[in-house]
């Protein structure tokens, strides 16, 4: 939690939301960086074909089928952190929804109140 937070419910809430939100927009963004490099991997493939046919020094013709290999390893591995930006974004959404029906109805009674209730702990020994 941020400084500005007080860790109640309502900001735990928030932060929650944020946090899924966050992961959302990475598993969105990763799929699309996968999608572009895949393209990328492609052109790249056939550049080295091409290079390879006009009869370019191998050592060029190798090191752009590396380069197209790189990105096929890259976008096999961002596909891995999409997907498991949208699996923290499903947990955190499943984290929010159980915090929500746990201390959801103990928040509504705490802050409807005109007077101060104990802090959390007052009554544990």
């Amino acid at each position: 939690m941020s400084d500005t937070t007080t860790g109640n419910y309502a900001d735990l809430q928030r932060v929650l939301l944020h946090v899924q939100a966050a992961m959302d927009d990475l598993s969105d963004d990763m799929a699309l960086l996968r999608r572009i490099m895949a393209n990328t991997a492609v052109r790249v493939d056939q550049v080295a074909d091409a290079i390879a046919d006009a009869d370019v020094d191998q050592q060029f013709v190798g090191l752009t089928q590396q380069v197209a290999e790189a990105l096929g390893s890259a976008v096999h591995h961002t596909r891995n952190l999409s997907e498991a930006g949208g699996e923290a974004a499903a947990q955190t959404a499943a984290t929010r929804r159980m915090h929500a029906s746990m201390y959801g109805a103990l928040d509504q009674v705490r802050t409807g109140r005109k007077h101060k209730t104990p802090k959390p702990g007052f009554f544990a020994d």
